[in-house]
């Protein structure tokens, strides 16, 4: 009697778990992609980066402008405040970045004489 208790508990325990964790991963992955959810929000994250183990630095867009602030476990800090963003910005694609075999010929061209 008590070893089938034990073998349940064993058995349907890490599966409701795992479909609890896994429904709140499918709702925040889906919470973007609802309709009208991006249009009324009046901030958006636009980029993260990792500065240290407890420091992040983000770029937030608000009203029209982005801040650069960091993120800490003592708070958040404006950073910077950039400029008025525009069309052309959300539009204009990243500037290319060389292929490692053109970076390493343009090192190795000065070397050769």
């Amino acid at each position: 009697m008590m070893w089938t208790y034990v073998l349940k508990l064993i058995v349907l325990l890490p599966l409701v778990c795992g479909l609890m964790i896994g429904s709140l991963y499918l709702w925040r992955k889906l919470e973007t992609r609802m309709p009208g959810a991006a249009a009324t929000r009046t901030i958006a994250v636009r980029e993260t980066m990792m500065i240290s183990p407890g420091v992040k630095l983000a770029v937030v867009e608000f009203e029209g402008r982005r801040l650069l602030v960091s993120v800490a476990r003592t708070g958040v800090t404006l950073v910077d405040k950039g400029g008025v963003v525009t069309a052309s910005d959300e539009l204009a694609p990243p500037a290319p970045t060389p292929s490692f075999r053109d970076a390493l010929a343009s090192l190795t061209k000065g070397s050769r004489a």
